[in-house]
């Protein structure tokens, strides 16, 4: 139990805001937030009523005040505590939409997390004594912490609990940038098909882009560098030495993710910049070369809209897609595209440039709806094309996609998951099924 509180709160993301004011007449334990100062800032008082809850024990401390409403979560307080777990309690599924954990800047005093039912309470906690604790989210307002205003409680078998959002000052109106224009890439040879993808010298394009580099500077390192647009559609980032590599497939004026890079369940990877957010997938820096290497060896690649690449090579389905990060190598003035003594799939422009080809998953939707049948929880796609399975209660899955799909085997047709051997399954896609190890991250 303490490295799954450790590890839900750790994730990550989107930042949620509350006010948890509570009426005397309905609760002993009081949550009130209130943005000031251009801060939000949760101050709990009172005391809890256990009697009739079930204490499960020493649970870990929450490792940060956190807070999302989207799970119905907050812990303030001084995270280093150790909590006990109180179960029997019913409360909300969700107190509004902010799906990402957000870490509080600072926090003292007791320490108490709301999880959906489950209560958790500083360790040795006597029931009716009073508590008293703070947590502060920097920068933040309501607004952006992607809560719904409203009043939600907790039912205890003695007691309650009630949260109280405060709604926010109507922001001032903003009249939001032109999006980019969105332009299909033009053909090359050996790439079956192209994507669609935003023209970043477009519109607000350019300013969006200083924004866009804004936040790798946060990322990466004060060194990084827009090094501008390929012909292609690759838009390039200089930074430590390397080049980032991607295709700015979408764009929106809207930054309630704040600034960051965010994993999704898909091949996608969201960046939320100062000024906006943008959807971005990784891509071959030099596609017209990547197109020279698969026609000297006689092949043709598919690309989808989330950058996955897959080829039919002698009857068995190849699906990989690029690293985000283009290194320099040694140039030979022939593009190639080849697997190194360590098993890995790399290709080489005639630069010099090399680009990993990571094994990929080939339909992101049917493994996260076997898995969630299978054992419920929740995907997310790692940079390198690895997933992260998070099951319900909080254990981690590290996914490891294989490069190569197999067909259907007699069967096993209409199963859509299939777990052959210790460690390692099989997920349906279309005709195919795609193996993948599994081991506790």
């Amino acid at each position: 139990m303490r490295q799954m509180i450790k590890k839900f709160l750790s994730v990550a993301g989107v930042a949620a805001g509350l006010a948890l004011a509570a009426s005397p007449a309905h609760a002993v334990y009081t949550i009130t937030l209130t943005e000031t100062g251009g801060n939000v800032v949760a101050t709990g008082t009172g005391t809890i009523n256990t009697t009739g809850l079930t204490n499960n024990g020493n649970a870990g401390p929450c490792g940060s005040s956190s807070i999302r409403p989207s799970s119905s979560v907050i812990c303030i307080g001084n995270s280093s505590l150790d909590l006990d777990q109180y179960t029997g309690a019913t409360g909300p599924a969700a107190f509004g939409p902010g799906a990402v954990t957000i870490n509080a800047g600072s926090q003292s005093g007791d320490s108490v997390l709301l999880w959906s039912s489950a209560i958790y309470i500083k360790t040795g906690y006597v029931s009716g004594t009073a508590l008293s604790d703070t947590s502060t989210w920097n920068s933040h307002t309501l607004a952006t912490l992607g809560v719904t205003p409203g009043t939600y409680t907790w039912t205890l078998p003695n007691d309650t609990i009630v949260v109280t959002t405060v709604a926010a000052a109507p922001p001032v109106a903003v009249t939001p940038p032109p999006i980019p224009t969105n332009v299909v890439l033009p053909g090359v040879s050996g790439i079956a098909s192209q994507l669609r993808v935003l023209d970043l010298t477009s519109g607000k394009g350019p300013s969006m882009t200083t924004c866009l580099l804004g936040s790798v500077k946060q990322i990466f390192g004060a060194d990084a560098a827009y090094v501008g647009q390929s012909a292609n559609g690759a838009a390039q980032i200089s930074v430590g030495g390397q080049t980032i590599s991607f295709y700015p497939v979408e764009a929106s004026t809207g930054t309630a993710l704040g600034v960051g890079a965010f994993l999704r369940g898909d091949n996608a990877l969201t960046v939320g910049t100062s000024c906006g957010t943008f959807n971005v997938i990784p891509a071959v820096a030099n596609m017209t070369d990547l197109g020279k290497a698969l026609n000297a060896s006689g092949l043709a690649v598919q690309v989808d809209a989330k950058g996955v690449f897959t080829a039919t090579v002698d009857g068995k389905l190849y699906v990989v897609r690029p690293d985000y990060f283009v290194t320099q190598g040694t140039a030979t003035g022939t593009p190639s595209l080849a697997f190194g003594t360590d098993g890995v799939l790399r290709f080489t422009d005639s630069a010099g440039k090399v680009q990993i080809l990571y094994p990929a998953f080939l339909d992101t939707d049917s493994l996260q709806s076997a898995m969630s049948t299978a054992l419920g929880g929740v995907l997310s796609i790692q940079t390198d094309g690895s997933g992260v399975f998070t099951l319900i209660n909080g254990t981690q899955l590290l996914l490891a996609p294989e490069m190569v799909l197999s067909p259907a085997p007699n069967g096993l047709a209409s199963t859509k998951w299939v777990n052959d051997r210790a460690n390692h399954y099989l997920y349906l896609v279309a005709a195919y099924y795609q193996g993948l190890t599994a081991r506790a991250r």
